[in-house]
């Protein structure tokens, strides 16, 4: 919901409809149906708002919880990610080096920065800091986290 910039306030009357067995005028099943169809987001709507929102300034560490979800949905590995922190593979802050490597930087910085694809989980961010691409791939590369170990894959493949 909050991804798809839809308001949140109203999740818990649709939780609680959805248990309010007295209130279903059909069944049950109908009813939850009718409910979910009509108060979230679709497929297309989430992947979109995926595309364009930044979720690293929403509140309640909303990137970090998106990225842990998605690891723990790509792996039957257990792992802490209590100490994980997201990092943004283009820096908030681009240095020269940045602007050099990449065409319009701080463009796509500003529009792209905070986005999904452009965060993962680390726990080498201090380490990484505003390093161009080409050498945090070998942080990436030794990610005990399957996105982040895919990173420099996905690279190679678009070059």
């Amino acid at each position: 919901m909050k991804v798809c910039r839809h308001a949140t306030n109203g999740v818990n009357r649709i939780v609680i409809a959805l248990c309010d067995k007295d209130k279903a005028k059909s069944d049950l099943q109908k009813n939850e149906i009718y409910k979910l169809n009509n108060s979230f987001p679709d497929d297309s709507d989430l992947k979109n708002s995926l595309l364009e929102v930044n979720l690293y300034k929403q509140r309640n560490n909303l990137a970090k919880l998106a990225l842990v979800v998605l690891e723990e949905n790509r792996t039957r590995e257990t792992i802490n990610f209590d100490n994980a922190q997201v990092e943004h593979i283009m820096p908030q802050r681009l240095n020269n080096d940045w602007r050099l490597e990449v065409k319009n930087a701080d463009k796509i910085n500003d529009q792209l920065g905070g986005t999904i694809g452009n965060l993962t989980l680390t726990m080498y961010n201090q380490e990484m800091s505003n390093k161009i691409f080409s050498d945090k791939k070998e942080y990436y590369s030794k990610s005990n986290v399957s996105l982040t170990r895919e990173i420099p894959k996905l690279s190679n493949s678009l070059c």
